[in-house]
């Protein structure tokens, strides 16, 4: 059942009578919507605008958590931001904050794998033509080391695993954009870079970014770069450390 339109004051008293009807707790919230905890406890307190990133975020993760809560979200955010200025673009959920998964290298893959296999059939009738017998099988000449190529493509961005000790992330930045670091817990750093700055990070067990600009940065892990996304796009990245390895999540 939609939810009466409420005040700018009682957002988040909506929100929070939502939450404790269901028998919710605020983590188990955050790690369904995937929307940092911090950020879901602002919106329950009424937090300003100032609190998030930019507006945008503010609008987007209210949309997440009233729809999670079975909640009506657009007068929730209309509450929210009453007397804002209108922004540029706006999220119908966080999660088209976040660019989808890049797929051209698997179909690239595919496609060289057609197109060897083909190879390999001609090259099997030109051998059989030529007296030697192939049934099923590669002819053993030259021609069929070209599949070990194909072997040797790199895997997908989102596949990006390093083995390391640590995570060092290197920003360069060739846009402006806005950034907020958290390692292990610990904010870092949070504020906007120029065009031609750098920023290190490190952490031992996890590094959350959020990018407000992907376009304008280029991201490198323990040395090895890893794809953001687009101009004007709003990204949020996770990275951990398990058993020798950073895995990167995008939420």
């Amino acid at each position: 059942m939609a939810t009466p339109a409420p005040t700018h004051q009682d957002v988040g008293r909506t929100l929070r009578g939502a939450r404790q009807t269901l028998h919710v707790s605020v983590e188990e919230a955050a790690g369904v919507t995937r929307i940092p905890k911090r950020f879901l406890e602002a919106l329950e307190d009424n937090a300003p605008l100032s609190t998030y990133p930019a507006p945008v975020y503010a609008r987007a993760f209210l949309r997440e958590y009233a729809r999670h809560l079975g909640l009506e979200p657009e007068p929730l955010v209309a509450a929210l931001t009453a007397g804002e200025e209108p922004e540029e673009f706006r999220f119908a959920s966080i999660r088209e904050a976040v660019p989808p998964p890049r797929r051209w290298p698997a179909r690239l893959l595919l496609g060289l794998s057609v197109v060897l296999l083909t190879g390999l059939a001609v090259v099997g009738i030109i051998s059989g033509r030529r007296g030697i017998p192939v049934v099923g099988t590669v002819p053993n000449h030259p021609v069929a080391a070209a599949p070990s190529s194909a072997a040797t493509q790199p895997p997908p961005p989102e596949a990006h695993t390093v083995s390391a000790r640590w995570i060092d992330v290197k920003l360069r930045i060739s846009g402006r954009c806005w950034i907020e670091a958290v390692a292990d817990g610990r904010s870092v750093f949070k504020g906007t870079l120029l065009p031609s700055q750098q920023k290190v990070f490190r952490a031992r067990g996890t590094l959350a970014l959020t990018l407000g600009n992907a376009g304008g940065a280029v991201l490198l892990v323990n040395g090895k770069p890893l794809t953001t996304g687009a101009p004007s796009q709003v990204i949020h990245l996770t990275l951990s450390l398990e058993h020798g390895r950073v895995h990167v999540t995008r939420v």
